[in-house]
This record gives structure tokens, sequence and C-alpha cells, in this order.
């Protein structure tokens, strides 16, 4: 049935995968990850504050943008892509 607690279904997954990730984390820490993610559209918002920050700079100016997943990376690197 439907989960009513994040510690049920973070027990089920623990469960399913029986134990501790390879890394020795908690299994259901990237299943977090990736519900928060999805949930708070942070891969949009990423984008769209790209977005943001190079309409706002001015001719000549620099950009710093930090990633610490590859994914956000990917984001980036597509961003500028586009925008070269």
């Amino acid at each position: 049935g439907p989960y009513t607690s994040t510690l049920q279904l973070a027990t089920c997954i623990q469960e399913v995968k029986r134990g501790l990730d390879d890394r020795g984390q908690h299994p259901a820490k990237l299943a977090f990850q990736g519900i928060r993610n999805f949930l708070n559209q942070e891969m949009d918002q990423l984008a769209c504050a790209l977005e943001g920050q190079f309409q706002r700079l001015k001719y000549g100016g620099r950009a710093v943008v930090i990633t610490f997943k590859p994914r956000e990376e990917a984001v980036v690197t597509r961003f500028l892509r586009h925008n070269e």
C-alpha cells in the first residue's frame, strides 16, 4: 500500500537493496535525493538561473558556475554550448 512516512519508504528501499550500498551509505539516500530533485525541479531551476545570470551579465563580464554533480555539469555544459 501507500507509504505514510519517509521511514517506511527508507526501510523498504533498505530491504530491497539488502543493507548498505557499496559506498557504505544508506541505500535510500540516492532515492530521496532523486525524489527531492524531481519535486523541486532543481535542474530546471539551474537552467533558469543560468539564463537569468547571463542576461544580466555586462559585455565582457565573467560568470562563475560551480557544480558538484555530473547532472548539474551536464545542464551547464548544454547551456554554454547552446549560447556560445
